[in-house]
């Protein structure tokens, strides 16, 4: 279930060199940048450098508004965009879900350059990561709120 919401940025990380900390860091600065510059049209290399970065900063339905909002002539491999990204960005084998289906198609017709999710599930895949003896470790943390 969590692989279905929580999507894996291990590939936009090594894509783009940036940890998932760092990647949400460039976000704000490249956005701010953008609203900086209201004249001037984001790139389409921009847009998709930004959707890589939202990919590694694990906001996959973000990256998803970036990608949408190039033409589809300009949905294409690059320096920023590898074919495991372009295949993530273009939704290869993805069910169709409520994030995609109206949080990012909204964002898109409104010209907005991301989506904030509501059911955040960023942490739902902890336990992938976790070394052994995380779950025990949290069972005794609760044991010790409940009693």
């Amino acid at each position: 279930m969590a692989n279905q919401y929580c999507m894996d940025n291990h590939l936009a990380a090594q894509a783009t060199g940036l940890s998932e900390s760092q990647a949400a860091i460039k976000i704000y600065e490249i956005l701010d940048a953008w609203l900086l510059s209201p004249n001037t049209a984001p790139s389409p290399a921009q847009r998709r450098e930004l959707a890589a970065i939202f990919l590694a900063a694990n906001d996959y339905y973000s990256a998803q508004v970036q990608w949408l909002r190039l033409p589809v002539a300009e949905r294409k491999i690059d320096a920023n965009i590898n074919q495991a990204l372009f295949d993530q960005l273009n939704r290869d084998g993805k069910k169709p879900n409520e994030n995609f289906e109206i949080g990012v198609m909204l964002a898109v017709r409104l010209g907005l350059e991301r989506v904030y999710a509501i059911d955040d599930h960023t942490a739902d895949r902890i336990q992938v990561f976790a070394e052994e003896g995380f779950g025990q470790a949290i069972n005794e943390a609760w044991a010790q709120v409940v009693s």
